[in-house]
């Protein structure tokens, strides 16, 4: 794991989780020391089963704002609420004083110590798939952790001030509108590289069939639902694949990859192509919802060729195992093309002309290259 590889969402994650730290922290010291400060030792157990049945409350509340926004959007509006809440205690607290807003704001502290903690758990496991969790699960529980080391050094600043209580709920406030603003803003589902699309999703396409009879909410749910399922597929390569690249990128050879996606779009490929050793020896990918087209139109092609840094596409070879798309799309702009029949074989002429070359095994590839070790 190199931390110079971190992926755009991995830091949005961090800094997010580093944000979420701090207002708990704070939040949990300043709720303790205001109380304190205004009631009896042994009213304490009894506010914290108060606390802890509200808690409850919200929690199955938003169980229920998870299944209709899906966790992404239920954080949306937890943390939109809680800011709101959080202002108001503020107000509460700099021109009021009394049992009555040191109840409250104990209680609304206790809900943002514990509830955007919970939901950015279940957003981050939705965002990565399982080996992007395995491997940076660690960095953003570090992010975490330097929020806690901040949020100590902040409280303890604070406390020297005779405000010290609107000021720590204050930045509390403040930290929850920038990680509000930041969730609104940041495709977190998103690929670092990934290009504006000029068409329109397969799920996109999908819902609309259902004609009007479910809203711009539901839409939204059903897609961030695929969104979030597309991290979780099953996806094999092909038997000698990840050799034939390794022998043929050791050869100095540059390999682009064109692929026409459907609810799984290129950033979810991205991560199968990784999961499977393949990734490292792709010097550029061309996703069909990233580029706004589908094979066998020349634009999904040309954008490999640039990504590669290549003008005269008649020097390279096409590898696919469709003709209509992959052959008739590469032969057209002067490729040499290779149809691959290993996985399906698509041997309806119908379709499309024959490739220059056909093969069985990716093995085979390299020595038809006539690359050294093929």
């Amino acid at each position: 794991m190199s931390i110079f590889k971190v992926e755009r969402k991995i830091l949005i994650l961090c800094g997010i989780y580093f944000l979420l730290a701090v207002c708990s922290l704070v939040a949990r010291a300043t709720a303790d020391s205001f109380f304190l400060k205004n009631f009896d030792r042994e009213k304490i157990p009894l506010m914290i089963m108060a606390a802890a049945v509200v808690s409850s409350v919200l929690a199955v509340f938003i169980t229920y704002l998870c299944g209709r926004f899906q966790v992404y959007g239920a954080m949306k509006l937890a943390m939109g609420a809680l800011a709101a809440a959080m202002a108001g205690v503020v107000i509460a607290v700099y021109f009021a004083s009394g049992s009555v807003v040191a109840v409250i704001t104990y209680m609304v502290c206790d809900v943002v110590v514990v509830t955007p903690m919970v939901l950015f758990w279940g957003l981050a496991i939705g965002v990565l798939n399982p080996k992007e969790s395995k491997q940076w699960f660690g960095l953003i529980g570090a992010a975490g952790t330097v929020g806690c080391i901040v949020a100590g050094y902040v409280v303890s600043l604070a406390s020297r001030s005779t405000w010290v209580d609107v000021i720590s709920l204050g930045l509390v406030t403040g930290l929850m509108l920038v990680v509000l603003v930041s969730l609104a803003r940041t495709n977190i589902f998103g690929q670092e590289d990934a290009k504006p699309r000029a068409a329109a999703t397969k799920a996109t396409s999908a819902f609309r069939a259902f004609a009007g009879r479910i809203g711009p909410a539901d839409e939204t749910a059903l897609s961030e639902a695929f969104e979030a399922a597309s991290y979780h597929l099953e996806v094999g390569a092909v038997e000698g694949g990840a050799a034939t690249l390794a022998t043929l990128a050791a050869a100095g050879i540059p390999i682009g990859l064109v692929s026409d996606t459907s609810l799984a779009g290129g950033r979810h490929l991205r991560g199968y192509l990784e999961d499977h050793g393949l990734l490292d020896h792709i010097d550029h990918c061309s996703f069909s919802d990233e580029v706004g087209v589908y094979k066998p139109d020349a634009k999904i092609f040309r954008d490999c060729l640039a990504g590669l840094g290549v003008d005269d596409p008649t020097g390279v070879v096409h590898v696919g195992d469709l003709r209509r798309t992959d052959v008739a799309g590469a032969w057209r702009l002067g490729m040499t093309t290779v149809r691959f029949r290993g996985v399906v074989d698509d041997a309806d002429r119908s379709e499309g002309s024959e490739a220059h070359h056909v093969i069985d095994r990716l093995t085979d590839l390299p020595a038809l290259l006539g690359v050294a070790g093929g």
